[in-house]
């Protein structure tokens, strides 16, 4: 399939209703369709997210979509499991779409979209710290960039090392926004655990 078949592939099914477009991923995870190797995924999802969200192409605001929700969470999913460089990027716009509509939804367990639980055991399984380590090396880094930076970048190792903690922290905070948006309008209420990592959210790199 040429670029400009694909590109009107995309037109196509994001002007479709939304049974339409879960028919056709429905066909295309079935392998009875074939996916087009140059098919925008990533504009695919961002439609239905945005109609997920009721957000209209004249700039309206409309109720969530709970069916456009499963579309674009669904494509993320795909996405996150064949682009590997892409994959916590990709994890972190389902569930922030998955946030979003619990918090106007609200939280219903057992849901594959309204529990917020998944979201929690979703931040949980991609931790590599304590909330009290990663405060350790918050403040490690903060020394280092402040004191210490001429010191530590003599020690290649040391320093690659501590560049690789600071870089698991930035994705742990950006991952702490989903559960703060999950957190919102007491849809979902968090346990001590993850009340304490976000109160050092903003102390993170």
């Amino acid at each position: 399939m040429s670029e400009e078949e694909a590109t009107k592939l995309l037109n196509y099914l994001t002007k479709q209703e939304v049974t339409q477009v879960q028919n056709w991923l429905k066909s295309v995870w079935q392998g009875k369709q074939q996916i087009p190797e140059n098919f925008n995924w990533d504009g695919l999802a961002f439609v239905a997210a945005d109609k997920a969200r009721g957000e209209t192409s004249l700039g309206e605001q409309e109720p969530p979509n709970l069916e456009w929700a499963k579309v674009a969470i669904s494509i993320y999913d795909f996405l996150a499991a064949t682009h590997p460089n892409m994959k916590h990027s990709f994890s972190r716009d389902a569930m922030m779409l998955r946030a979003y509509t619990i918090s106007k939804m609200g939280h219903i367990p057992g849901d594959p979209i309204l529990d917020g639980a998944c979201i929690v055991n979703w931040f949980l399984n991609n931790l590599k710290f304590s909330p009290k380590e990663a405060l350790s090396i918050a403040l490690s880094w903060k020394d280092v960039m402040k004191n210490k930076y001429k010191e530590l970048t003599q020690n290649q190792q040391q320093f690659a090392a501590l560049i690789e903690k600071v870089r698991e922290l930035r994705q742990i905070k950006n991952q702490l926004s989903v559960i703060q948006l999950l957190a919102q309008n007491n849809q979902f209420n968090l346990d001590e655990e993850m009340n304490t990592w976000l109160s050092i959210q903003q102390q993170l790199p």
